[in-house]
């Protein structure tokens, strides 16, 4: 009977010194999940600080554009957004072919591609789809591409919310920046891989790219 205290005191050191060890490897999956979601977290506080940033978009008036557009830093307006086009003073500079652009809506002149000053400030009403959709092309391709939103326009000549399906919506204006042309490449980094993975997964991306909506696309 003397010899069986012992054992059994030893038994219970034995499940105390492998108590910790259960709770250490307990711990583990909660550690892994919180840094799986760490990023995610992460990202949601990014988004929700840019998108406070974004809706803080500045506003102009028509007679803004005149008096703020100079030589140095020229505005005009298309679909009743604000464009810096200063990068282009070549063409919208004093004495340029486009100079006549600098400080006014120009949606109108841009449908009918006419460089004309009775075009300029106007409204909207007569233009056909067929031009509204020149118009559209202009303004992806142009304008979001090479010059940034910086702001919208309080009384443009015409209701900017009746064209949300071509510029996305006129009330959720944001900040943009233009996009950079891609560098040429290589003949040796346009190799077409040989991984099938990496193949399905560019197939993929392509598609999706596809079927999203030019408004929904990162600027």
């Amino acid at each position: 009977v003397k010899s069986a205290a012992p054992q059994f005191a030893m038994a219970n050191s034995s499940e105390k010194t492998e108590a910790p060890k259960a709770g250490a490897a307990s711990g583990w999956p909660f550690l892994l999940i919180s840094a799986a979601f760490l990023p995610i977290s992460m990202w949601y506080q990014h988004s929700m600080m840019v998108g406070h940033l974004q809706t803080q978009v500045a506003t102009y008036t028509l007679t803004d554009l005149q008096q703020q557009s100079e030589d140095d830093h020229i505005l005009l307006a298309v679909w009743g957004r604000v464009f810096d086009v200063s990068a282009g003073k070549e063409f919208y500079g004093k004495g340029q072919s486009y100079a006549l652009f600098a400080g006014h809506d120009c949606t109108k002149a841009f449908a009918l591609t006419r460089r004309h000053e009775g075009l300029l400030d106007q409204g909207l009403e007569d233009l056909t789809e067929k031009q509204l959709r020149h118009l559209n092309r202009t303004y992806w391709e142009t304008y979001i591409a090479k010059y940034p939103v910086v702001g919208r326009l309080e009384d443009p000549p015409y209701q900017a919310a009746d064209y949300d399906q071509f510029a996305g919506p006129f009330a959720e204006v944001q900040y943009t920046r233009p996009r950079k042309a891609a560098p040429a490449k290589s003949q040796e980094s346009i190799r077409e891989s040989r991984c099938p993975v990496t193949r399905a997964a560019w197939a993929v991306g392509n598609a999706l790219v596809k079927l999203l909506p030019r408004q929904l696309l990162p600027n």
